[in-house]
């Protein structure tokens, strides 16, 4: 028994591997636009993916689903805002104490990392 999964991420994480967990264990690594067969152990599993703490949902698969990981879409405007923000408090702003950009990143990777940023769809 097996299914197939189809990374698609897009840039952002695209050089690492996006970990696939079946029954809350580790089986494998997937890599942007690849395809993976995956083997399971039961007739029915539960599945989720994890890539430096960024989390999906968590789906029930059986034989011959054929999935697809994608991030979801305000997850992925979270980077460039944090690049734009940053840009505007330390160059257009200037202000006089940078340390003000700290907290701003410190909120950005809590949202980061508490909420769910891949999401797994069936075919």
């Amino acid at each position: 028994m097996s299914i197939t999964i189809r990374r698609n991420t897009g840039w952002i994480g695209s050089a690492s591997l996006i970990q696939i967990i079946v029954n809350g264990e580790k089986v494998a690594g997937i890599m942007e636009n690849q395809n993976l067969e995956v083997e399971l152990p039961d007739d029915e599993n539960s599945l989720k993916v994890m890539q430096f703490g960024v989390r999906s949902n968590k789906i029930e698969v059986r034989d011959r689903d054929i999935l697809e990981i994608k991030y979801k879409r305000w997850h992925l405007m979270l980077f460039p805002l944090m690049v734009t923000i940053t840009f505007i408090m330390s160059v257009i702003l200037y202000l006089p104490y940078k340390s003000t950009i700290l907290p701003v990143h410190i909120l950005f990777l809590i949202i980061i990392f508490v909420t769910k940023g891949f999401i797994i769809k069936k075919f």
